[in-house]
């Protein structure tokens, strides 16, 4: 059985994925698609980053890092990737100290490996 579409989700009359559909996408609970549930949920917040919309995209990717450790059997460049993302959006939200301690998670990720 596939991830796609979850239960309960109707495709939109558009082809693509709109930042609105992303968004309900995120909403449900999938179990066993962890996966995809967190590509949606990175590449929306990587929209709300562009969008300059901080404080959702540290939601998003707060989220995805929870997720990912829920998939993922060892900490990957997958987590890696987000917790920079993630640290990025603190510089931005002025939260230094917490951007310092997540790159360096990350870092320490990919020296493990």
């Amino acid at each position: 059985m596939g991830c796609w579409p979850p239960v309960g989700w109707r495709r939109p009359v558009e082809t693509r994925l709109t930042q609105l559909d992303l968004g309900a996408l995120s909403s449900y609970n999938w179990p066993g698609c962890m996966f995809e549930r967190a590509v949606a949920e990175t590449n929306l917040g990587v929209l709300r980053i562009k969008q300059m919309r901080y404080q959702e995209a540290d939601q998003l990717l707060s989220e995805v890092v929870a997720l990912q450790g829920g998939y993922e059997g060892s900490p990957g460049q997958q987590l890696a990737a987000t917790l920079r993302t993630l640290a990025q959006v603190r510089e931005k939200e002025r939260r230094l100290e917490d951007a310092a301690q997540l790159q360096k998670r990350a870092d320490a990720i990919m020296a493990f490996r």
